[in-house]
């Protein structure tokens, strides 16, 4: 079983009270966030497509001209 918490919960009082209790009654570890859903796949590819997700000072448009 997996518990999926969207971006509502972190907009309310009941969303920061309620879903540690429901993740402690179901007793899962299997915990989903719309960070988890949205933005990690997207993540992960561009890591595996192009390396190290920081970017080098080298590439950047501030880098200095010594690279």
């Amino acid at each position: 079983m997996g518990i999926v918490l969207g971006n509502p919960n972190v907009h309310t009082i009941a969303g920061a009270l309620y879903p540690p209790l429901l993740v402690g009654a179901l007793r899962t570890r299997n915990l989903f966030t719309a960070s988890t859903l949205d933005q990690m796949p997207k993540h992960v590819s561009s890591g595996l497509l192009f390396g190290d997700p920081s970017p080098s000072p080298c590439r950047t448009w501030t880098a200095p001209t010594t690279c």
